[in-house]
């Protein structure tokens, strides 16, 4: 069995969902802590201009670094679910697909939410439906508390999901060690992945790396699932 291990992301985009793809079981860490800067709160989508911008999760950042991610409360001060419902308007609304896909999103901007990982995760199950992926999804919170840090940690929760091998991002091959892997049994595979270019309203060139809401826009559901599928590469490099 292969396993791939992520945090929640906000609309997370198609790298993200390639992996769970290619996964036979999907790990949401919900109990670490927030990294700053990360895409556990926030992603970027293009304005009118094809300039990217964020779109922000306000939380309450009171001793959110002591706290896990699953136990992080909304802002309530702040109606970022009006704010970004209106940037989306003001920027997407004349691309070919808008009222397709505002469709299936609308409820992420509409309903209630108490903390920050029900709105990402919200965001990546929508993200799950329109690709067509099917891949069962495991809570961190729901496993035992695992042991150590980096590699040790990684193993130990792969170890509770009876996995054999770990699909890992490339990025994360400086930090892993390898000789715990293998002492432990667990095969290492790293994604292959490319960025398919598809047509961007209102980019002068390709912008990569944003929100799958983009592609999803641009394309509609039905094209964007033959992109994807097609993308998906049947080979892993493995070490």
């Amino acid at each position: 069995m292969i396993a791939a291990i992520h945090q929640h992301h906000y609309f997370p985009w198609l790298g993200y969902m390639d992996k769970m793809a290619k996964a036979d079981v999907f790990l949401l860490l919900d109990r670490v802590q927030l990294t700053d800067n990360s895409y556990m709160f926030r992603h970027q989508l293009l304005d009118k201009n094809g300039e990217k911008k964020y779109i922000t999760i306000p939380f309450n950042k009171k001793g959110y670094m002591e706290r896990p991610y699953n136990e992080l409360e909304l802002n309530a001060a702040v109606d970022w679910q009006t704010r970004q419902r209106n940037f989306i308007r003001d920027n997407y609304r004349r691309h070919p697909y808008f009222e397709e896909i505002w469709a299936e999103i609308e409820p992420v901007f509409t309903e209630h939410f108490d903390r920050l990982w029900q709105v990402t995760d919200a965001s990546v199950r929508i993200m799950r439906r329109l690709l067509e992926v099917d891949t069962p999804l495991v809570y961190q919170s729901s496993l035992a508390p695992a042991q150590g840090k980096k590699s040790e940690f990684l193993i130990d929760l792969l170890g509770q999901l009876g996995a054999e091998s770990y699909l890992s991002g490339r990025g994360a091959m400086k930090y892993m060690d390898m000789d715990m892997f293998e002492q432990a049994g667990i095969h290492v595979e790293y994604q292959q992945f490319t960025l398919p270019v598809y047509p961007q309203k209102n980019a002068a060139e390709f912008v990569p790396g944003i929100s799958g809401l983009d592609i999803l826009f641009n394309c509609g559901v039905a094209e964007t699932r033959r992109i994807f599928r097609d993308n998906l590469s049947r080979g892993q490099e493995s070490k």
